[in-house]
């Protein structure tokens, strides 16, 4: 056990609150910083240019998205992914440090888990997958950005934006459905029925989300619905937010 006290316990949670309170903070700048981009492409499905630059395959897919030529309107494009992704770095380590703490928090509560080491193993390294495959994406979008013809785009940026973007995204759905996993472990065990089924319906959504999200990464005519399930993972983590809010009220901190 790393945990073995009711101090230790409630620091657990403490930790995780202030984590969820940095998460949803970043995630509105985060969003409000990227909020002057606009779908070059008007076949496009994305509503978030950024997601369809960070899941692009081509050097057409990335044209398509920040533009060919310096026109004002492609330029203030330009640059506001290019503020976004900045500002992504910030939301990227904030998630993966929530995730790490929610699987810090079930390693801690669940006793009923099975594999518990084993998963908590897991959570950590999938953590630590997504924030240092960010920081890879990240770099290589802001080479991206300078670009502006097929020419002065880098195979290698490319393949290690397509590498890159695609094991954090995967990372981060993996994690959604093993916390899904957690949390239908850690419910069975509550006797109030309220609080089970609200419990219940947090799982169900976690494993919808990783299920819909690692969906979307893998089919080419589907990349577009991860939008969705990011949507659908910033809900799930409020909920966790306000779950660790009822923890603390409630002060039925325990492994029941």
């Amino acid at each position: 056990m790393i945990f073995c006290n009711k101090s230790s316990e409630k620091f657990v949670v403490k930790m995780l609150f202030l984590a969820g309170i940095l998460t949803i903070c970043t995630s509105i700048l985060t969003a409000y910083m990227g909020k002057d981009q606009v779908t070059l492409d008007s076949k496009s499905k994305f509503s978030f240019p950024i997601y369809e630059l960070e899941l692009a395959t081509s050097k057409s897919d990335v044209l398509s998205v920040i533009g060919y030529s310096k026109s004002e309107k492609e330029l203030k494009n330009r640059k506001a992914i290019n503020l976004q992704t900045y500002y992504d770095a910030y939301l990227v380590f904030s998630f993966s440090t929530y995730f790490a703490l929610i699987f810090l928090f079930f390693y801690r509560f669940n006793t009923g888990l099975p594999f518990k080491e084993m998963m908590f193993a897991t959570g950590l390294a999938l953590s630590f997958m997504i924030f240092l495959s960010d920081i890879v994406e990240n770099t290589q979008i802001l080479k991206l950005i300078s670009s502006f013809s097929y020419d002065n785009i880098s195979d290698k940026t490319l393949t290690s934006l397509m590498i890159s973007s695609r094991i954090k995204f995967a990372a981060v759905f993996i994690s959604s459905m093993i916390i899904a996993f957690n949390y239908l472990v850690y419910c069975r065990r509550k006797k109030n029925l309220t609080i089970k089924t609200a419990l219940t319906a947090v799982s169900v959504l976690y494993m919808i989300t990783g299920i819909s999200g690692f969906f979307s990464i893998t089919v080419k005519n589907f990349n577009y619905l991860v939008e969705t399930s990011i949507i659908l993972l910033i809900i799930c983590c409020v909920l966790t937010f306000m779950h660790t809010i009822f923890l603390i009220l409630t002060e039925k901190i325990n492994t029941k």
